[in-house]
């Protein structure tokens, strides 16, 4: 069941409310540009019945808490789980009414395929995903708040706004700079990138891959916690898929522009993936020019495709038969900070086949891996330098209704004590310049290096590093 609130709180200001008030985990999921036709809906969750995590985390041993199982088939789980939900499917609309909600870091995708590879791993959990009875939701389009889900849960959820006194907006916390100082930005070196892509255009032309997508992480010293830390990043780079997950120890916080599947009850299923990258210009003239150039870009363009391709041939795996289809390809699409091609494949769930079925058969998304899929994802194991984590990997809702909706975890920070993390790159392709490259990461690592408070243009400048070296140092 739903019902309407009478709530005047916006969902970023209820979003640190349920964040102070609550103990234990918690999802918000984002909508940050209203205006877009992709961006409807925020939600948050917290309190659920019962959730899967790494236990210790590092190990790749997956338990469910409370009741501490070992849990070795993580889908089958989720299935299970998924099917066991009693929340009213009654939502007039709403895009959840209990289920699973939750998070698969990047190398959970050694875990569904047959990689002749073993990942790296970090500090950060491999997944975390949890059984909740609700949620309450913000519509964008009508400005409205709900509760959705059990009667019990809207009941409690309500007792709890009430007892927050939650009817009222409120302004929001400013932590002054001075707080949150000092912060140490680990910056990849620029030689350090380039010779990886040169090494990703060598095993193009050796026949290995038509595409991969390299990357590498920054890293920083955080004082002010994982609320600020995301604050910021959401005022530098807003995104339509952006989005907060408070496990245990670690708060990621993702400011992501790109959705990965989407499945809507009658069978709808559609992906829409990004290749293409500008950054937004100085003056309008520049804007537009910037813009221009990107559309105009055959190597692009061709980035693009190849992963269109990749994805059409995932969707034909859990679709009908002749029902996939591209309906937009290269457009255009100008965030805050970068402008992008993104693509839209579509096409019919397949009769037995669900939401979990999509997600299995597509994750990772090719537009951070490559294609082939599984040769770049050995590729990026040998190559990149760390462990991704998180990033790149997918924090997702599964209704009970059947409703499923996805991002992809770029533009993401994970923050795991004083540690924050951030994974920025893009596609190599044959016609790959290791400068350009490394210059169009650097556009996407922006947003952090905004939110921090630090203004790095171009290759950054020798005080910007020499500032904070100390601090890098005692980060190890």
């Amino acid at each position: 069941m739903s019902r309407r609130l009478n709530l005047s709180t916006s969902p970023v200001d209820l979003a640190r409310l349920v964040l102070a008030s609550v103990d234990g985990d918690v999802l918000f999921f984002d909508s940050q540009i209203t205006a877009s036709a992709h961006a409807r809906w925020s939600m948050l969750m917290w309190d659920p019945g019962c959730w899967l995590e790494e236990s210790p985390v590092g190990s790749g041993r997956i338990v469910e808490r409370p009741s501490g199982r070992v849990v070795e088939d993580v889908p089958a789980w989720m299935r299970q789980a998924h099917g066991q939900d009693t929340a009213s499917t009654a939502s007039v609309g709403l895009p959840f009414c209990g289920g699973l909600a939750g998070f698969w870091g990047y190398e959970c995708g050694a875990y569904l395929d047959d990689l002749r590879a073993e990942l790296p791993r970090d500090d950060s959990p491999l997944l975390w995903v949890g059984a909740f009875e609700g949620a309450l939701i913000f519509d964008h389009h009508e400005g409205d708040w709900w509760a959705s889900g059990t009667p019990a849960w809207i009941e409690g959820a309500m007792a709890w706004l009430d007892a927050q006194g939650a009817g009222e907006a409120s302004e929001p916390e400013v932590i002054d700079v001075a707080e949150r100082r000092p912060v140490a930005i680990h910056e990849v070196e620029g030689e350090v990138y380039r010779r990886g892509v040169r090494a990703g255009v060598e095993a193009i032309f050796e026949g290995e891959l038509f595409e991969v997508n390299y990357s590498e992480r920054w890293g920083a010293t955080w004082k002010a916690g994982g609320w600020e830390l995301y604050r910021r990043l959401r005022d530098a780079a807003p995104g339509p898929y952006g989005g907060l997950v408070r496990a245990g120890a670690t708060t990621i916080a993702s400011v992501s522009p790109e959705q990965f599947v989407e499945v809507r009850q009658g069978g709808r299923v559609q992906t829409r993936p990004i290749k293409g990258t500008r950054p937004r210009g100085a003056s309008s003239e520049e804007d537009a020019k910037l813009a221009a150039e990107l559309c105009a870009s055959a190597k692009d363009r061709a980035e693009n495709v190849m992963i269109v391709d990749l994805m059409r041939n995932d969707l034909t795996r859990v679709c009908e038969p002749g029902s996939v289809e591209v309906s937009e390809l290269c457009g255009l699409h100008s965030f805050a900070s970068v402008h992008h091609l993104i693509s839209t494949v579509e096409g019919r769930l397949a009769s037995g086949a669900d939401a979990l079925d999509v997600l299995t058969a597509c994750f990772p998304a090719g537009s951070i891996t490559g294609a082939p899929r599984l040769r770049a994802m050995e590729w990026i194991a040998a190559n990149e330098a760390s462990a991704r984590g998180p990033y790149t990997g997918s924090m997702f809702y599964w209704s009970a209704d059947g409703n499923f909706d996805s991002n992809v975890l770029i533009r993401t920070a994970t923050l795991t004590g004083h540690r924050v993390r951030y994974g920025a790159g893009g596609a190599v392709v044959a016609d790959s310049d290791p400068a350009g490259e490394w210059e169009e990461a650097r556009w996407k690592a922006r947003p952090l290096f905004n939110a921090l408070g630090i203004l790095v243009e171009g290759g950054g400048s020798p005080a910007d590093r020499a500032a904070v070296a100390e601090e890098v140092d005692d980060e190890g």
